[in-house]
């Protein structure tokens, strides 16, 4: 019986480190992260938004698909959504956006409905690259191009626009410091830093920024503390905006008139001071 005691004791000892064996490995990493929708190549998208569905390759020969809502319009949204789900919803995005009258491109990363590949932090920043590269073939200035990033997606739209000279960056329900945010969500065994498989470093990227910025978020997000977009805006020294939504979580701020209508003003003013 002592002896039964004492080997649970020191599995009750090694589970901590046990647990943080399996958290480190990439592939679990991943699949705790990240939560695709997988699409048939026959799934057809909602018509009566007159989506064109298109088919981009990347440098490293992996196809992303994409909708993209083309309108009259000089100025384009490249819309980099969350971590789960597939354009199969995403699609809908466009309708909260619309009455902006603007252009938008929506992709699914590498592993997400239709798109090819395995996720990893460097092939989410290819993609977002290779639709961006995309909107240039298609006529669009870079300075017509609007960055537009929710929750994971702000991770890659601060680092296509710390690369890239752009007309504004829009960041909606974003982090801070990603490390910080999985060990607040993980706080039972606290997982150093540099053994996470996805840095996603906001804090240095947003300083190579010299946009425009809005920082969109809820001051009751359940899944990303308000604190964090605080901080980030924070961080960032140039041309900048922040409106936190009274009441609006993370997945409810286009339910609130104010979105929309701080989108726009903040478009407007980047437009005037051009």
């Amino acid at each position: 019986m002592r002896r039964r005691f004492k080997v649970m004791a020191i599995v009750v000892l090694l589970m901590p480190v046990i647990l943080l064996g399996v958290l480190m490995i990439p592939r679990v990493q991943t699949s705790l992260l990240f939560y695709p929708e997988k699409l048939s190549p026959e799934f057809r998208f909602d018509s009566t938004q007159h989506p064109e569905e298109v088919f981009l390759r990347t440098e490293d020969d992996q196809t992303i698909n994409g909708l993209f809502f083309r309108l009259p319009t000089t100025k384009v949204i490249l819309y980099l959504h969350g971590n789960a789900g597939s354009l199969s919803s995403w699609q809908y995005a466009f309708k909260d956006l619309q009455s902006l009258h603007i252009s938008l491109l929506i992709i699914d990363y590498r592993g997400f409905g239709k798109s090819t590949g395995g996720i990893s932090e460097e092939g989410l920043y290819g993609d977002a690259k290779t639709a961006f590269d995309y909107l240039l073939r298609q006529g669009f200035k870079n300075t017509d191009v609007v960055i537009y990033g929710r929750s994971i997606g702000t991770a890659v739209a601060v680092d296509l626009a710390s690369k890239s000279t752009v007309n504004s960056v829009i960041l909606e329900s974003p982090f801070y410091d990603f490390g910080r945010l999985v060990n607040e969500k993980i706080p039972l065994v606290p997982i150093p830093t540099f053994l996470l498989a996805y840095k996603f470093d906001n804090p240095s990227k947003i300083r190579k920024m010299e946009i425009p910025l809005l920082v969109l978020q809820g001051d009751n997000d359940e899944i990303i503390p308000p604190r964090h977009g605080i901080e980030l805006y924070d961080a960032y020294k140039g041309r900048k905006y922040i409106v936190t939504v009274k009441g609006g979580q993370h997945n409810t701020l286009s339910d609130f008139a104010e979105s929309g209508q701080s989108i726009l003003l903040f478009l407007s003013s980047v437009d005037t001071a051009h």
